[in-house]
């Protein structure tokens, strides 16, 4: 007899579905710590930056905006606008593996840790779409092993952030069926919401117009106006609750635009066609995920459609047929007018990022096909095998590109490990200024006089604020190693704090004579803006759940008495 599940009812996660959640997150990131293959793609630079990150986190800056030691000690703006969870991940485990020497362990562990995330929210939702908790744990299984999943995002880009994206998207998915279920239970949603927005915009992005499909669906199944207030609600109160870092994100006058948005990066370079692109591995990577992953999803899609014993699965299975489809077609030449119309969505840089929808419509459509087996004489051999075969197979496909991409990286050597974090570079986009050429006029001092005279102390170096006293035989400019960035402010001898002269980087007229001098850089209005927004959606998430759960008990308490 096959578990089965209350329609519509919950699904709690048990003991041993966490566990075999976990075992599955560490099998697969296992690879990536043992062969020390973390420095594909961006690897370098979530090693650099994990190496300030868990430091500046450790001494009580718990959201560290400016990496003050990078780019030769000169600053970087990277996590102004780069989204925080996954270095908050991986500086967790500072404690456990400290040092330089583990920053990339750090990383490797953020990810597998993104790899559990993702899996428990898949679990919980495919166990409310399937009413089958074995069917959404073979669900989960293929979502975590998907070849966008785990080896593109995990082995050949090291993208740490997307993969966070893909850690929480499932549960917004979760959340949007759990209020279809239980209005008074938008928590799921809220905090799904926000780890996305936190995680990856480019995945928030992309995750809320298959969230919002996805919404729209279930209201025209069960058409409700409170119903589509809560989604509504839920939604603006995570975007409020993560506006401390997304404002800040989301605004781009400080960093160099062309980077991140122009030549290589415009997305029409990256359409499926006949011209080559820029990255021509990934271009082969992506035709072969397609041409793979889109057999297994029509044949699992129409295991499940022809086997659903009712309307509810077919709809599931549809709705996977229909998100593979639009990734498909949104990366073809003929939606180069798409790309060139500079929507919010032109902003995730590259149409192939849309294939984390087929990581989705994998896991969904499986766990569909094997709940639709349930009804079968023989369930338990059908689903064996099936499970099995569908498993093998994207393991196939998965962990043969995984062992090429191995092999290319091959172990760093220690010698080759203290080459990539010897100099503490930042990517092009965070540049503010030719660092290089100043490192040769500072040499090794933090602070230099323009005369070159007198004497300058450095009593506290810390991000955003610098402590020093300086003796001076006359009045002189005192340039710091620091980029102007916002701008800086100076406060000599406890005094208000006056503007930092403008220019590259931070300086200010200093008076003749001993002085104690603190600099520092003060919260923009953006950032400024975002926290109020946060504490307001803090708040409003807080009173709303509070005031759900006394309407659910005192909804609850006659039932019980009648009982």
């Amino acid at each position: 007899m096959t578990a089965r599940l209350e329609v519509d009812q919950p699904v709690q996660n048990t003991i041993y579905s966490t566990i075999a959640i976990l075992s599955i997150s560490a099998i697969a990131i296992f690879p990536m710590i043992f062969f020390k293959a973390y420095t594909s793609g961006d690897g370098i630079f979530h090693i650099r930056w994990q190496l300030l990150y868990s430091q500046y986190f450790w001494q009580g800056n718990l959201d560290p905006r400016w990496m003050a030691d990078m780019n030769q000690g000169f600053g970087s703006p990277s996590y102004f606008f780069y989204m925080p969870m996954g270095q908050w991940a991986a500086s967790l485990f500072e404690p456990l593996l400290p040092g330089i020497a583990h920053a990339g362990d750090r990383i490797a562990l953020s990810m597998g840790a993104s790899l559990f995330v993702g899996g428990l929210g898949m679990f919980h939702w495919l166990s409310n779409v399937t009413r089958m908790r074995q069917a959404a744990l073979v669900g989960v299984i293929i979502y975590i092993i998907a070849p966008y999943h785990l080896f593109v995002d995990l082995y050949y880009r090291m993208a740490l952030a997307e993969a966070w994206g893909m850690a929480f998207l499932p549960w917004v998915l979760a959340g949007i069926k759990q209020i279809s279920i239980d209005r008074t239970r938008p928590l799921p949603l809220i905090i799904g919401s926000a780890g996305l927005l936190l995680s990856h915009v480019p995945s928030a992005m992309i995750g809320a117009v298959a969230a919002s499909g996805y919404a729209i669906i279930l209201l025209f199944e069960k058409p409700s106006v409170s119903l589509a207030i809560s989604y509504v609600f839920s939604a603006s109160i995570s975007f409020l609750i993560s506006s401390f870092h997304t404002i800040t994100a989301i605004q781009f006058k400080y960093i160099n635009k062309s980077v991140l948005f122009a030549g290589r990066q415009e997305p029409w370079n990256w359409l499926l066609g006949k011209h080559a692109w820029p990255d021509t591995g990934m271009q082969k990577v992506v035709l072969a995920l397609f041409v793979g992953d889109g057999t297994v999803i029509l044949i699992l899609g129409a295991i499940a459609y022809r086997c659903a014993g009712d309307g509810r699965l077919r709809r599931y299975v549809m709705a996977g047929w229909a998100l593979i489809l639009a990734s498909m077609i949104i990366q073809t030449p003929a939606m180069a007018w798409f790309w060139r119309l500079q929507t919010p969505l032109s902003m995730i840089q590259f149409p192939w990022r849309t294939m984390m929808l087929e990581a989705l419509a994998l896991a969904l459509i499986g766990a569909c096909a094997l709940a639709a087996l349930s009804k079968m004489p023989g369930f338990k051999i059908y689903f064996t095998a099936i499970a099995t075969v569908a498993i093998a197979v994207v393991a196939c496909i998965d962990l043969s590109l995984a062992a090429y991409r191995v092999k290319q990286e091959k172990p760093l050597s220690t010698r080759s490990y203290a080459s990539i974090i010897a100099r503490l570079d930042d990517d092009n986009a965070y540049r503010q200024g030719p660092y290089e050429m100043l490192s040769t006029r500072f040499g090794s001092r933090r602070a230099l006089t323009q005369s070159g005279n007198g004497q300058i102390v450095i009593d506290q170096w810390q991000p955003r604020r610098i402590a020093l006293h300086s003796n001076l035989a006359k009045a002189d400019v005192i340039t710091l190693r620091q980029f102007h960035f916002t701008g800086w402010q100076v406060s000599i001898d406890g005094g208000s704090a006056q503007p930092a002269i403008p220019g590259i980087l931070a300086a200010y007229n200093a008076p003749e004579g001993a002085h104690r001098v603190i600099a520092f850089m003060p919260a923009n209005g953006f950032e400024k803006m975002g926290d109020l927004m946060s504490i307001i959606g803090v708040l409003l998430a807080f009173t709303w759940n509070i005031k759900l759960i006394l309407s659910r008990n005192k909804h609850d308490k006659p039932r019980k008495q009648r009982i």
